[in-house]
């Protein structure tokens, strides 16, 4: 064939990658859908890694440092706060312990010669707003999709108020039963706050105890 890949353009905001043109032909020829790999719409992730695993968070003492390329850093450190994530924006790229940037930017030479000498790995949102931002962070810290965001601030509010209620009467708080995601990252907050968290219950009932530290 002439071209190596092959770009399928489904819709305005949907396109399939082939990247073997001759097996997409042959599959064409007999009947099947060629295989490919889906690029917009659902089908595209909000967060896609670059060359290297998800990093691995750092412990209570230092929160996780990015670097906002092409991103607002305002919307970036509001979506941290809400969700009470152990990570801070840096203003340059020497201090990150990763680089977020808009997927149009991902390509840009000066952002790749800035993640090979600096070893950085890249996470990369499809459009600049606070929706695409808080999925792409999900990814990145591994919180499970489907949390409905009423719920998620609620949870965490919760452990808050556990955290406070333990260091005024010194003695275990239990948290309502939530999904493992939430509690994992109500586990965050109060390590933030140097205090003990531990799972307990089973099923639909398990929960977070919090003990004093």
């Amino acid at each position: 064939p002439t071209f190596d890949a092959v770009v399928e353009l489904v819709d305005r905001e949907r396109l399939v990658v082939h990247e073997d043109t001759a097996a997409a032909v042959d599959a064409l020829l007999r009947g099947r859908p060629p295989a490919g790999t889906p690029v917009g719409g659902d089908a595209e992730p909000a967060a896609e890694p670059f060359e290297q695993a998800p990093p691995a968070l750092p412990g209570t003492d230092r929160p996780l440092r990015i670097y906002p390329y092409a991103l607002s850093r305002d919307t970036v450190e509001r979506v941290l706060r809400d969700l009470r994530l152990e990570a801070r924006t840096v203003g340059r790229p020497e201090q990150a312990d990763l680089v977020v940037a808009l997927r149009a930017r991902a390509d840009d030479p000066r952002l790749r010669r800035m993640l090979a000498e600096l070893d950085l790995p890249l996470y990369v949102a499809r459009r600049n707003t606070s929706a695409q931002i808080r999925r792409l962070l999900s990814d990145v810290f591994r919180l499970a999709r489907g949390v409905d965001d009423d719920e998620l601030g609620e949870a965490l509010r919760e452990a808050e108020e556990a955290v406070a209620r333990v260091r005024e009467a010194g003695s275990p708080v239990a948290l309502a039963p939530r999904p493992a995601s939430v509690r994992r990252l109500q586990h965050r907050v109060v390590a933030r706050h140097r205090l003990v968290a531990e799972s307990a219950g089973s099923g639909a009932a398990r929960h977070l105890v919090v003990y004093p530290g």
